[in-house]
């Protein structure tokens, strides 16, 4: 039976609880937004905000280890892309204490070159997170990824076929992006 239930994903009754629980919910959201965020920008130091010290990693038979080793390993590859986007969608959370449960979907695209060739990578998974909040913080203890689906195909970049001038402000890394100053 699955961990995620309507019954189990069900807010408390009572007024103060509800809150907490609503807080609580929104925290881990949060994780999961800057884990995205960090991954795109290729920014190791974020990345590893969201995970606990003695976090592990199960990332789909793809990767297995230490917190720290899979950062290293994710900005290994994300360093070959020329960008990436992953978009958070449907997230069941479960609350129970101090421990918090998630399953996420998830579609990264990473565009690289292939022999010259521009490629979009586009996956699709559900994340599972085992949440800890230590310190009264939420943070990533374990994860483990489920891939779904897998697409790859030549990228093309029209920018509407002409409706629309290509844009002079595209997603960069690090310091680099227009969001760093903003």
């Amino acid at each position: 039976m699955s961990r995620f239930t309507l019954d189990r994903l069900r807010p408390p009754a009572g007024g103060d609880e509800r809150i907490a629980w609503l807080c609580d919910r929104q925290e881990i959201t949060d994780v999961l937004a800057v884990y995205c965020r960090a991954q795109d920008r290729c920014d190791r130091a974020l990345l590893e905000s969201v995970f606990h010290e003695d976090a592990v990693d199960e990332h789909g038979g793809v990767f297995e280890g230490t917190m720290r080793d899979f950062c290293g390993f994710a900005l290994e590859v994300l360093a070959q892309c020329d960008t990436t986007i992953h978009l958070l969608h449907q997230q069941l959370i479960e609350i129970g204490g101090d421990d918090g449960w998630s399953e996420s979907y998830v579609t990264a695209i990473h565009r690289y070159r292939d022999r010259g060739e521009l490629i979009d990578s586009t996956w699709h998974a559900r994340i599972l997170d085992h949440f800890q909040r230590r310190d009264g913080q939420w943070k990533i203890f374990r994860r483990r990824v489920v891939y779904d689906l897998n697409s790859d195909r030549s990228a093309r970049e029209y920018w509407a076929r002409g409706l629309l001038l290509p844009p002079k402000s595209l997603g960069r890394r690090l310091e680099a992006d227009s969001s760093a100053s903003w």
